[in-house]
């Protein structure tokens, strides 16, 4: 089995929130700001059945998701390739609550390998904080 931990934040550059800040959704360009959230490529080298895990500690969380927890929930896109597009989305958890979020799925290779993106957001913009994402596989 695989695991790999890969920690990250959503700081004021890249605390996009959800796809509904994104075209078709969202007009205004100043507002389109789901494809700043963070991304990580993963590129497939044969079918895979993987897990992937979002998840944030508590404590440093407790009073962002008190004065908005709708607006703190979390979840993540899994894109095909590298364009952040919601025509490119494969798969997407839910908006959660809680501090962990998990999925999975089975990746196929792509195209010339271009690897699948890993989308991690908020619901809404601006919520700022530490993340992890975890990815477990059996390859």
């Amino acid at each position: 089995a695989t695991n790999v931990v890969l920690i990250s934040q959503w700081t004021a550059a890249t605390a996009g929130g959800c796809h509904l800040f994104h075209p078709p959704y969202e007009i205004n360009p100043k507002n389109q700001t789901w494809k700043r959230n963070p991304k990580f490529l993963l590129t497939v080298y044969e079918t895979i059945h993987i897990t992937i895990t979002l998840a944030r500690l508590d404590k440093p969380w407790r009073k962002t998701v008190a004065q908005d927890n709708v607006g703190a929930m979390m979840a993540f896109y899994v894109l095909r390739g590298t364009e952040i597009d919601i025509r490119h989305i494969e798969a997407e958890t839910p908006f959660l609550p809680g501090h962990e979020n998990s999925l999975e799925l089975t990746l196929d290779v792509t195209d010339d390998n271009v690897p699948h993106t890993i989308l991690c957001c908020t619901y809404q913009p601006g919520k700022l904080g530490d993340f992890m994402l975890r990815l477990s596989t059996n390859h």
